[in-house]
């Protein structure tokens, strides 16, 4: 499970439903072998860079056969080998995509199985993360405050905050780290990875569209330095406090914070053309009957499909400058960042090269769109109940903390010392307070990572915790009172 050739293998297996689907797709557009195989390593996962391998290997002068041959060698995947076989076939016998359709269609169902697997052990690593992060420290902080109270001194202040600081947090990371070596590669959403040059040219084509023409890469070293600076200079002119430690790490972060914040808003606007994609090929299958691959276009540009019309009309414009029909259309799926818009372009770029009917052409495409978006529900749907709850112990955590303390503050042991016993939990409840704010604000953290890991989408564990953290704060706060 730990192993990193293990790794790369799975990620390798997580693409071959897609993948096969889409050279199935090609070959049956009558398309040029070797072009579908170029076609598929296009992009920057490990069974991209497998195929640009293999492509690589055909153009040096191997055959195809013995460059697919050497890709199975590569693997220790059985699903990798028997999919290579496929294609093997498929060339040597000239046929065309439905055996690597009925494949991918094998693979899907291995996957569903598997989800459902990893969803019930999701479930029970969502209800032991609420538990450890509610039940142990509500336990440690009454037996604190109540017991120092009775008894003066139970732990002293430096075990509070170690225990709060690290311990506690310690056992949420332990959690954490188990479901992300438990989740199944093929959870996460396809697309380029964070700091990525496709997320990259995302982001920046997002901002362009905002009136901003930037270059990330440009921007990305003078902003940790101001921003290294104004940290420094903040933390010098204040109290030295592990509160202000935390505010200066979050300034000399706000770089990568802000870029993360426009990377979810780069990647919203994907999702918003990924959801529109299978209806818009179906109603350009519908009206484009006997037209031809520019008409189909402009039919989509004016359909009000949100976002993939706005692509679309920047894919028209492109052509009316002159642009060829390949680059108008491949550059909706680049601007985007988005792997299932990329793909289905793809095909009909194929379809356009190959001279294949338009309507034929629309309808596989379309076909292969559903296929994909209703497995991306179909993960999103399984996951929703577990997603939830951690929301929900986002704000229960802080509250039943914040509870704690006050209920506890508000205990009267004065009798106790008219019995000759000192109390003195009036310290331990400040510091279990304070001590109790930091381990809340690694609790958001925590939080944030742990449904970005279920989402597949470990990108957003910055939104979520810029979300979490006042959460936290406010709801603690508003429970504890003024004591």
């Amino acid at each position: 499970m730990f192993s990193l050739l293990n790794r790369r293998d799975a990620e390798i297996e997580a693409e071959l439903p897609s993948a096969l689907r889409l050279i199935g797709a090609q070959l049956n557009f009558e398309a040029r072998f070797e072009d579908v195989l170029e076609n598929a390593g296009r992009g920057e996962t490990p069974f991209h860079e497998e195929m640009q391998r293999v492509c690589a290997e055909i153009k040096a002068g191997a055959g195809v056969p013995s460059a697919l041959a050497g890709m199975a060698g590569r693997t220790r995947s059985l699903a990798v080998k028997r999919s290579v076989t496929a294609l093997a076939q498929c060339y040597s016998h000239g046929e065309k995509g439905e055996r690597l359709k009925r494949l991918a269609d094998e693979f899907s169902r291995a996957q569903r199985a598997l989800l459902k697997e990893y969803a019930a052990k999701a479930s029970m690593l969502g209800l032991a993360f609420i538990s450890a992060a509610c039940i142990l420290p509500s336990l440690f902080l009454a037996l604190i405050v109540a017991g120092s109270s009775v008894m003066q001194e139970v732990v002293s202040a430096e075990g509070i905050w170690l225990a709060f600081a690290l311990v506690l947090p310690a056992v949420l990371a332990l959690i954490t780290i188990f479901l992300w070596a438990s989740t199944p590669v093929f959870t996460r959403r396809r697309g380029a990875g964070f700091l990525t040059q496709g997320e990259l040219r995302a982001v920046e084509t997002f901002l362009e569209k905002k009136g901003f023409k930037v270059r990330i890469g440009a921007l990305a070293l003078p902003s940790f330095i101001a921003s290294g600076l104004a940290g420094a200079i903040l933390l010098a002119i204040t109290e030295e406090s592990l509160q202000m430690c935390v505010v200066c790490s979050v300034v000399f972060l706000s770089p990568l914070i802000a870029y993360s914040i426009l990377s979810f808003l780069a990647e919203r606007k994907a999702r918003n053309a990924e959801s529109f994609l299978p209806d818009a090929l179906l109603h350009a299958s519908s009206v484009c009957e006997g037209m031809g691959f520019e008409e189909m276009i402009k039919s989509i540009a004016r359909a009000g499909y949100g976002e993939l019309s706005s692509e679309f009309r920047l894919a028209e414009k492109k052509l009316e400058l002159g642009a060829g029909f390949e680059e108008a259309l491949m550059g909706i799926g680049k601007r985007l960042n988005s792997a299932l818009v990329e793909r289905s372009l793809a095909l009909l770029s194929s379809a356009y090269k190959t001279g294949a009917d338009l309507g034929e052409a629309i309808r596989e495409t379309a076909e292969d769109a559903v296929e994909l978006f209703s497995a991306e529900k179909e993960k999103a749907a399984t996951l929703a109940v577990q997603k939830y709850t951690l929301f929900a112990g986002v704000l229960l955590v802080p509250w039943i903390l914040g509870f704690i303390t006050r209920a506890v503050s508000h205990l009267d042991f004065s009798s106790m010392a008219e019995l000759g016993v000192k109390t003195g939990g009036s310290g331990a409840l400040e510091v279990g307070k304070n001590a109790a704010g930091i381990y809340l604000l690694m609790f958001a953290c925590f939080s944030a990572v742990f449904i970005a890991i279920q989402e597949g989408e470990p990108r957003k564990a910055v939104v979520y915790a810029l979300a979490f953290v006042p959460v936290v704060l406010v709801v603690f706060s508003f429970a504890a009172g003024s004591g």
